[in-house]
């Protein structure tokens, strides 16, 4: 978190290449550190007015992203002759790719077929499902309700959905 917070901060400044290298450290603590790439996308084309004559060099440290994970994936393989053990890591737990909506289908459904409302199923799918939906809420008031965020910040917004997106997509 404080990494992308870093992140937010140098891409607010122009400091390209020093919010790749906050991108690049936290990719290589979290997977979810590569969702860092869209907002850096949105605020660099945001900046440079999306004209391609403005586009610098700088552009390229968005490569520094990507390359977090990259470089942890050689680690693996050099240490685990696995580069992808860290994906495989999550099959452990049960936790597979799905599409975003799987796992919250899958809780209302537990909801109608559970024998009592106090029932421990019940109980427990509804505090999965509770947090889902006030998250989802205030994503989309975000970007359409009377607090919505200027355009000029929407990449925050583009990163909190592309990680609610992510989060729900492994059940």
């Amino acid at each position: 978190l404080t990494l992308i917070i870093s992140g937010f901060y140098n891409i607010r400044r122009g400091s390209w290449w020093i919010a790749g290298l906050c991108g690049f450290l936290a990719c290589l603590t979290r997977s979810t550190g590569i969702l860092f790439a869209l907002p850096f996308l949105y605020e660099y084309l945001q900046q440079h007015n999306c004209k391609l004559r403005a586009i610098r060099f700088n552009i390229l440290a968005i490569g520094l992203i990507p390359a977090g994970i990259i470089t942890f994936a050689i680690y693996c393989y050099l240490q685990f002759h696995n580069p992808l053990l860290f994906l495989q890591a999550q099959t452990h737990w049960g936790r597979f790719l799905h599409p975003p909506w799987y796992g919250i289908e899958g809780a209302i459904l537990a909801l109608f077929n559970s024998k009592a409302i106090l029932s421990f199923l019940f109980l427990r799918n509804m505090l999965d499902l509770i947090p889902v939906f006030f998250i989802l809420t205030i994503l989309v008031l975000s970007f359409l309700g009377p607090w919505r965020f200027s355009r000029l910040q929407w990449s925050y917004g583009i990163f909190a959905v592309a990680v609610f997106l992510f989060s729900v997509s492994f059940p």
